[in-house]
């Protein structure tokens, strides 16, 4: 009697560049920046699955290839009809600062999602201590917006409305929230890409698809119409880099579980939020 296969850790991206950065075993939804998309495709999988990629597993750099398929899933096991229950729930990618003090490449522990609308998502503290000490990343609360905040005021104003909140992204809210309502862990390792102080141009919000693909004559269409906008686009180009390879060390660190292995005690999760205020402090 064969036994029945472990509940995969569910790992939500925005783009097949993150994706590509995960190991193997992990079953991934890939957004394509669109925080409502997500809701539905995480939903589609606890229901069924998605029809499009039938439970195709992910094998290194899958997830960029042109044969694979073209559907957001990406699912731990070929040919199982129902997928398990996830066993965890880990958003990924990178993040816009709201903290001026963040820097391109800088790691970022959720210790709660926020929303500006007031939602607020507590993410597994034992998982989160554990991502913190073996990477090194900063923990905080991030917030979750419905779209890019893409100049220095709108980053300043969802800072101010979720509490102080460290960056953004767009996937970690309908993480949060598929986690909580499914009652499972939930934890975010994000990225910083852009600085508080930078703006996205309209051509870099247009370089990716549905699928999470990047499109490079959306960017030049983009870049026609505003040709002022290169150095901005470029800077962006450089510091998605930077926050991509920062993403790569910390899963170098944390290995095939993702710091799942490894869980601290509880009760360590004071000393080392006091220990990263006095590091900021300083």
């Amino acid at each position: 009697m064969t036994a029945a296969a472990a509940p995969p850790l569910l790992v939500v991206v925005g783009m097949r560049r993150e994706a590509a950065l995960l190991p193997e075993g992990v079953a991934v939804v890939c957004t394509g920046g669109d925080p409502r998309r997500a809701a539905r495709l995480l939903e589609a999988w606890a229901a069924a699955g998605d029809p499009d990629t039938n439970g195709q597993r992910r094998s290194g750099d899958a997830a960029n290839r042109p044969s694979h398929a073209a559907g957001p899933f990406e699912a731990q096991a070929r040919g199982s009809e129902r997928r398990p229950a996830a066993a965890a729930v880990l958003s990924f990618g990178i993040a816009g600062a709201l903290d001026p003090a963040l820097r391109p490449g800088d790691l970022l522990i959720a210790t709660e999602l926020r929303s500006a609308e007031g939602a607020r998502y507590p993410a597994d503290a034992t998982w989160s201590a554990a991502l913190a000490a073996i990477t090194g990343a900063r923990p905080g609360p991030l917030a979750g917006a419905a779209s890019v905040a893409a100049d220095p005021a709108a980053k300043r104003a969802l800072r101010a409305a979720t509490g102080g909140s460290l960056a953004v992204d767009l996937e970690s809210e309908p993480a949060a929230a598929f986690a909580a309502a499914h009652r499972l862990p939930f934890a975010a390792l994000r990225a910083v890409a852009d600085t508080a102080a930078e703006r996205i141009p309209p051509a870099a919000l247009a370089g990716l698809t549905a699928e999470g693909r990047a499109d490079p004559l959306a960017v030049l269409r983009g870049l026609a119409r505003r040709p002022g906008d290169l150095a901005d686009l470029l800077r962006v180009a450089a510091r998605s880099r930077a926050a991509l390879a920062a993403l790569a060390r910390a899963v170098a660190l944390l290995g095939r579980d993702l710091g799942r292995g490894r869980l601290l005690p509880l009760a360590l999760l004071p000393l080392l939020l006091l220990g990263e205020r006095l590091l900021h402090m300083a």
